[in-house]
């Protein structure tokens, strides 16, 4: 069963069919950075390597600086 990301804490499922655990994880703590309680910023969230893909930006754009500006510029 799939289960929206929204729609999942509020109904109790867990994510296991979006990645488990390490997913809620990470959403955890890019609440905490939009909270402004996220050490390190993204910094200590994002990978060396991530590679952000964009609804906007039709090419992925690969690499934490960049990655960094676009979600910046959406928080």
């Amino acid at each position: 069963m799939t289960v929206p990301l929204a729609g999942a804490r509020a109904t109790g499922y867990r994510l296991a069919d979006r990645g488990g655990p390490v997913i809620e994880q990470v959403v955890d703590k890019w609440h905490a950075y939009l909270r402004g309680r996220l050490p390190g910023g993204l910094d200590g969230l994002l990978d060396d390597d991530v590679v952000f893909y964009s609804p906007i930006v039709f090419m992925p754009q690969e690499g934490k600086a960049i990655t960094k500006l676009y979600l910046e510029a959406a928080a």
